[in-house]
């Protein structure tokens, strides 16, 4: 009986080692996370090895089955200078962990792809789209920043910091010193990103660069609202000063 096969595009996610030579690898397409097994993959003979890099963009084989075998397949696209940087691999680690624990959408997986390339080139607004990912990601989990007034007394005025435990703004009243002011402008940055439209999205990178140490504050909103504990996110909190 022939082999029914499917055709799927996707970027790989990870790569685990299942038996002798074989992993199991994980990719995420344009509308959900899939698994499948790569045979021999881990032979540096294998002609499927370069098909299961992470942060590859590829089109593959796979045999149409309950848990699919890869067959063969291409590279699109390889972000492998990533992987040869300790920290960009370890934000890119975090974000792909994120995607493991929300819906996927088309929109999600194009920004994705966008966020590995500005990575990949190490371009000065990688932690813009990085946050951008974030923010989507926060979102479509119903846990977005609060950002239009003061979260706990609603006034507009007086806005000078912001709670992750509470959840948004706040204003001076009723921080009363509790956490760190902020600057006027990083308010602004943080009321823009949650606020733009999408068809703005291209005005909003040209205009905002975000900081590590921003895209770092929303990965600990995540972690804290989502309550999921990242390994790779404890890992990028381990290395963060090195």
């Amino acid at each position: 009986m022939k082999t029914s096969i499917d055709e799927i595009k996707g970027i790989i996610l990870s790569i685990n080692e299942y038996k002798e030579y074989d992993s199991i690898v994980k990719m995420v397409t344009e509308n959900k996370i899939i698994d499948f097994i790569a045979k021999g993959v881990l032979k540096q003979t294998s002609k499927n090895r370069m098909l299961c890099q992470p942060f590859s963009y590829v089109s593959l084989q796979l045999t149409h089955t309950s848990f699919p075998v890869l067959i063969t397949g291409n590279v699109i696209q390889s972000y492998y200078k990533i992987s040869q940087d300790l920290m960009n691999q370890a934000i890119c680690n975090c974000l792909c962990d994120l995607l493991l624990h929300t819906e996927i959408d088309l929109n999600l997986f194009h920004l994705f792809d966008q966020v590995l390339h500005r990575f990949h080139i190490d371009d000065k607004k990688k932690y813009t789209l990085a946050c951008m990912f974030i923010k989507d990601i926060l979102i479509k989990d119903g846990f977005s920043m609060h950002v239009n007034d003061c979260i706990l007394c609603h006034t507009k005025k007086n806005l000078e910091t912001i709670s992750v435990k509470d959840g948004g703004f706040l204003c001076h009243n009723c921080n009363q010193g509790k956490y760190k002011k902020m600057h006027k402008d990083e308010l602004i940055q943080y009321y823009s990103l949650f606020q733009y439209k999408e068809e703005k999205s291209e005005e909003f990178i040209n205009y905002y660069t975000f900081s590590f140490d921003q895209m770092f504050y929303l990965m600990e909103w995540y972690c804290l609202h989502e309550q999921i504990h990242l390994k790779s996110f404890q890992f990028l909190q381990e290395i963060r000063y090195l």
